[in-house]
């Protein structure tokens, strides 16, 4: 169950200013305007400020809650190793998050890719995706493997003539929001060489988050 007590507490204070500014702004306009003193329209005006100020604190205690709780989907781990197949690609992603994320789903490719004038070629991701249903927080996770196509030495990848990539997307909802979603991108060769067996590098672009 989440502990939503601050906010709680400041919806009360809301509550009650606005019954107090309500009240104030009656006894105001009740009577004759020319008989109420400057007390009381400066009585009226700081509760105004009161109800906005507590508004504005409600709001701010709302998405700071969000932050706090929601689910936040990230790889976690990479290792690539050569094989018979060629290369394989192992990757894990985890909820980091304090709540479960929903309807997660997975879109990624590994490519071998040409390195050109220090640019690799356009990778686009397909469009079906792996349906993950939920992902529990803090412990949860799901481990992937992959065998790019085609072949490619580690001398090419070490001379900038070649890299492999993995590359992808995960979309997932939230108990606060729909259609989150975190890109991802590593990779080894091209300008970042080849250092043996293990952990890719995460590129530069292509390595973000809702």
């Amino acid at each position: 169950m989440q502990r939503r007590t601050p906010e709680i507490i400041i919806g009360a204070v809301l509550a009650i200013a606005i019954f107090a500014m309500g009240t104030m702004v009656f006894e105001v306009f009740h009577n004759t305007l020319p008989e109420k003193t400057t007390t009381d329209w400066l009585l009226v005006v700081s509760n105004i400020v009161l109800v906005v100020f507590v508004f504005l604190q409600l709001r701010d205690a709302r998405r700071s809650s969000e932050r706090q709780l929601r689910a936040y989907i990230y790889v976690v781990k990479t290792n690539i190793q050569p094989s018979d197949a060629g290369w394989t690609i192992k990757f894990r992603i985890k909820n980091f998050g304090q709540t479960p994320a929903h309807k997660a789903r997975i879109h990624y490719t590994t490519q071998i890719v040409p390195w050109v004038e220090g640019v690799p070629v356009k990778i686009d991701l397909p469009e079906d995706a792996d349906n993950l249903g939920s992902i529990g927080p803090i412990s949860d996770s799901f481990d992937f493997e992959s065998t790019p196509e085609g072949s490619v030495s580690a001398g090419d990848l070490n001379d900038r003539i070649s890299a492999i990539f993995l590359v992808g997307r995960i979309v997932y909802d939230t108990v606060f929001a729909s259609g989150l979603t975190t890109n991802f991108r590593f990779y080894v060769g091209g300008d970042a060489g080849w250092d043996g067996p293990g952990e890719m590098t995460a590129d530069a672009e292509g390595n973000d988050a809702t």
